[in-house]
């Protein structure tokens, strides 16, 4: 299992929101389209080319869906690989390429996602990500 690792370091507040990265993709434009200012915003996937990725990922910049969030955090992306990795970028050159000069913290390869050591993150909740010491904390508490 990959270790989380800092794509851009800081500190940042925020509600929690995100998910699977085609879904939030598929509700723009709908009543259940996100809102991403200030918030930290997770996204993960599965399944899907780094070409896909790519092109999500331009939907949410275009959107303006990626301005004036306050942190980012990429989970896991299982089974995210190219059928001919020599004609496909990789998902780390794909990431650097819409996080590597962000001016907000980002973190990669958290353990959110598809996958089996899975954090749960409860949407609509506080949080402090620290990108520098790899930390998500929540703020407040999930439930009541």
């Amino acid at each position: 299992t990959p270790a989380p690792k800092t794509l851009r370091p800081g500190r940042a507040r925020g509600r929690l929101v995100g998910g699977n990265l085609s879904l939030v993709c598929a509700l723009m434009g709908t009543p259940w389209q996100i809102e991403t200012k200030g918030r930290i915003l997770f996204l993960e996937d599965v399944g899907e080319e780094p070409y896909r990725i790519d092109r999500f990922l331009r939907q949410l910049k275009h959107a303006g869906l990626l301005d004036g969030v306050a942190g980012v955090i990429l989970g896991r992306w299982h089974k995210c690989v190219p059928d001919d990795p020599e004609k496909s970028l990789t998902l780390d050159e794909v990431f650097a390429d819409y996080f590597g000069d962000a001016p907000y913290p980002v973190v990669a390869e958290f353990p959110v996602g598809h996958v089996r050591d899975n954090a749960t993150l409860p949407l609509g909740v506080m949080a402090e990500l620290d990108a520098t010491a790899l930390t998500l904390t929540l703020l407040e508490p999930a439930v009541k």
